[in-house]
Formats: C-alpha cells, sequence, structure tokens
C-alpha cells in the first residue's frame, strides 16, 4: 500500500511518498556530513543535532501513516512505520517484542535493526565508536511512537554494530520508565553553540 505511494516525476525532478517530497541521497555523502560535524561541534552535540534530525523525520512519518494507510488502531498504524523504514531504504526493523496498550499508557518495545544506514556508515566510511551511532533512527522512532500514542516515549539503542555489536537492537518504553530520561531528553533539545564561540 506505501510502495504505491511513491511517485517519480520526471517532468519536474521530483520524488513523493503520499503528499511528502522526498530526495534520494548516496550514502557516502551524508557519512561525509556526519563526519564533518563531529569534527566541528564534537561527538555530544553532533549526536544530538542527528537526533532532533530523527525526531523531526518521525513526526513527519507518523503524519504520512495517519494519512495514507487508512489504519486506526495504534498497533497497524505503528507496523506499518516500521515498514515504511524499510522503503526509504534507511533499515529493516523486526519486531522482536510489541506492547502497546494505550487505555492504560503502556508501550514496551524491542527491535532488531537489519542494515541499518547510520552503522554501515560508522563500519565503511568513519570506523567504529563507543556507544550507539544509530542517532537519526532513535530520535525518528522516539517521535513516531510518541506522536501515535499521545505520550513520551523514548529508544535507546542497546546493541549496535557501529560500536562492534553482532547487531542494532532497540528498546522503546515511557520516558518516565527511564531513570535517565531527564539526561537523555538533553539530545532532543537544540542547544545553539554561538555563545560559546
Amino acid at each position: 500500500q506505501l510502495a504505491q505511494q511513491i511517485r517519480f516525476q520526471q517532468n519536474d525532478g521530483t520524488i513523493w511518498l503520499g503528499e511528502q517530497r522526498m530526495l534520494l541521497l548516496q550514502l557516502a555523502s551524508l557519512a561525509n556530513f556526519r563526519k564533518e560535524q563531529i569534527l566541528t561541534v564534537g561527538l555530544e552535540r553532533a549526536k544530538g543535532f542527528f537526533m532532533r534530525l530523527g525526531y523531526n523525520l518521525g513526526q513527519k512519518d507518523a503524519e504520512l501513516m495517519r494519512s495514507q494507510t487508512g489504519y486506526k488502531s495504534s498497533e497497524e498504524l505503528f507496523k506499518a512505520g516500521l515498514e515504511l523504514q524499510s522503503l526509504k531504504g534507511s533499515v529493516r526493523m523486526e519486531e522482536i517484542t510489541l506492547e502497546i496498550d494505550p487505555q492504560n499508557n503502556h508501550f514496551f518495545a524491542q527491535l532488531k535493526m537489519h542494515d541499518s544506514y547510520e552503522a554501515e556508515m560508522f563500519i565503511s566510511e568513519l570506523g567504529l565508536i563507543e556507544g550507539p551511532c544509530c542517532w537519526v533512527l532513535t530520535g525518528l522512532v522516539s517521535s513516531f511512537a510518541s506522536e501515535l500514542l499521545g505520550q513520551e516515549i523514548i529508544f535507546k539503542e542497546i546493541e549496535c554494530r557501529g560500536c562492534g555489536d553482532s547487531g542494532c537492537l532497540f528498546e522503546g518504553r515511557p520516558a518516565k520508565e527511564w531513570e535517565d530520561c531527564e539526561s537523555y531528553r538533553k539530545y532532543f533539545n537544540s542547544t545553539p553553540i554561538i555563545e560559546e564561540l
């Protein structure tokens, strides 16, 4: 159903998914951009930048799911959102555990990320780092789940190929259930560097 929404309009050089304009970008170019961000502002600020980028993408994906799929339940919309990421070429998300109970504000999910483009960038272009590196995907899935459920959901990358683990594993739950949610939220808040400069 989602694949049928993709339109390549050669007459004006645009690509559309539903009513949202899309782009095709080379992975190597994105890797160079990420490397430049890390070298310019440091790892922590770069991480926040890319997580906020993902957060915005997740909001747009939630809008797309509501307008284009016709699904009503949170579970159907969430699963369709997982499939959307494969369609966009960013990652194939495999549902390990998914518990959604909007009536009781309960959410718990474990997702295996296969062929994450972010992990691939670090493995092939940037080199392994300490700690998880799928920052955009973390922000995206956190925002996407939050938008669908109407409560703050935080996903964390528990394992990551980009730092040497065998695979990428994400775990999501309501923010209040994470003991370190306050320190984690800082990545979603813009912190201009101009004052420091």
